[in-house]
């Protein structure tokens, strides 16, 4: 995911902003502001521009809009299917070092 997101959006890409997208299964528009220190405006664009492009997919809970990493909970939830759980070691290995 993270070089899909690279060669599809490569102004949007950082390192930053997929951390914050591999912490866990969700994010939500509060967190990006905060983690990559943007406007309310920025985040929103960023998050609307991912679920555009297949990487999230958003959910309204009550007043909030929560975006989720559909591909990552997949990863974790069905770790055997379809060569997922080699991806998953993949990405867990590109996050230690």
């Amino acid at each position: 995911m993270t070089a899909e997101i690279k060669e599809k959006l490569p102004k949007l890409y950082s390192k930053e902003l997929i951390d914050l997208l591999f912490y866990e299964f969700y994010t939500k528009i509060q967190y990006i502001e905060e983690g990559l220190s943007v406007s309310r405006r920025t985040a929103v664009t960023y998050l609307q521009t991912l679920e555009k492009e297949g990487f999230l997919v958003s959910e309204k809970i009550g007043k909030e809009r929560i975006y989720q990493n559909k591909r990552l909970y997949n990863l974790v939830k069905y770790p055997k299917s379809s060569g997922a759980w080699i991806a998953f070691w993949k990405v867990a290995f590109l996050f230690i070092i």
